[in-house]
């Protein structure tokens, strides 16, 4: 139920980068010092390269108070200078969420996430607009989101399709530096052709 993977590699955008991923699908936070036996989901994930420097670790609880109802959270850490030439950036913070299904296909997700973005490490002859922006700022935001997915598989999908409906909010009631709202709707549609090719459209 566990898996340690590692690997290196270069990309034009991250240069060299190197990273080692640990994952439990039978975790329980609560048998100490095995941890395992629990069902629940553990990721660890350390990612470190000459353009960015990337931690996480979730915890999920598939169902919670033995409802089906998944709860889980995420601790990260992102420090990047690839975004841009002009500045980097540095995010750092925490994120919950909450998962049910409605049906065989449809379910929902309310995420709520609060981080620290930080711009810093400025060339001398950016534009005001990013100097305006410079330094450390709070953002808290929440967010709905109802999906369907009919996807034979999460893997390798053949057929099926995933349409995804996100709302989200920050700032106002909720503090923080940062006032933004927005709506994303994502679609994806799956083909299967002959030769076991499969197309995929997008939106």
């Amino acid at each position: 139920t566990g898996s340690l993977n590692f690997g290196a590699g270069f990309s034009s955008v991250d240069s060299l980068i190197g990273f080692v991923e640990l994952t439990q699908s039978n975790f329980d936070i609560t048998n100490w010092p095995r941890f395992t036996g629990g069902g629940q989901r553990f990721r660890a994930r350390v990612q470190y390269g000459t353009e960015r420097k990337d931690f996480v670790v979730s915890l999920t609880e598939p169902y919670f108070l033995d409802y089906r109802l998944a709860v889980g959270g995420e601790l990260f850490y992102h420090d990047a200078n690839f975004l841009s030439t002009v500045y980097s950036q540095r995010n750092y913070g925490l994120s919950l969420f909450t998962r049910k299904g409605i049906n065989q296909f449809l379910s929902w997700r309310l995420d709520y996430r609060v981080e620290n973005i930080n711009i810093y490490d400025l060339a001398s002859d950016v534009s005001q607009e990013i100097e305006d922006e410079a330094g450390a700022k709070w953002k808290s935001q929440i967010g709905p989101t109802l999906v369907y997915d009919s996807r034979d598989s999460v893997f390798l999908t053949r057929r099926g399709s995933r349409v995804e409906l996100a709302s989200y909010i920050a700032g106002g009631p909720l503090g923080g530096d940062v006032q933004i709202y927005g709506l994303d709707l994502e679609a994806t549609k799956y083909f299967l052709l002959p030769w076991d090719t499969i197309l995929t459209l997008n939106g």
